[in-house]
């Protein structure tokens, strides 16, 4: 790859695994370097990776919605840019 495309790549933040309830029970915090993180035992997170399961979805209105839950709790999801993107 030319020196000048590597350039342009960008270092994603750490996702970490975690529990929605871990979610909903942290602070969120906003920084200059994105969009915002959530505090968790020191550590600033800005991407998780969450196993759950869909269990109520809905493609009616401008956008696309769903429920998930991981057994600690329920999280609302909704898709801006996809509207496709709960149909599957």
């Amino acid at each position: 790859m030319p020196e000048t495309e590597q350039k342009n790549f960008q270092e994603r933040a750490i996702a970490y695994k975690l529990r929605i309830s871990d979610i909903l029970n942290s602070e969120f915090a906003r920084d200059d370097a994105s969009a915002g993180c959530i505090k968790i035992n020191g550590l600033k997170v800005s991407r998780v990776n969450i196993i759950a399961t869909i269990i109520d979805k809905s493609d009616s209105g401008p956008y696309p919605n769903a429920v998930i839950d991981d057994g600690s709790a329920k999280i609302l999801l909704r898709g801006f840019e996809n509207n496709n993107i709960f149909s599957k």
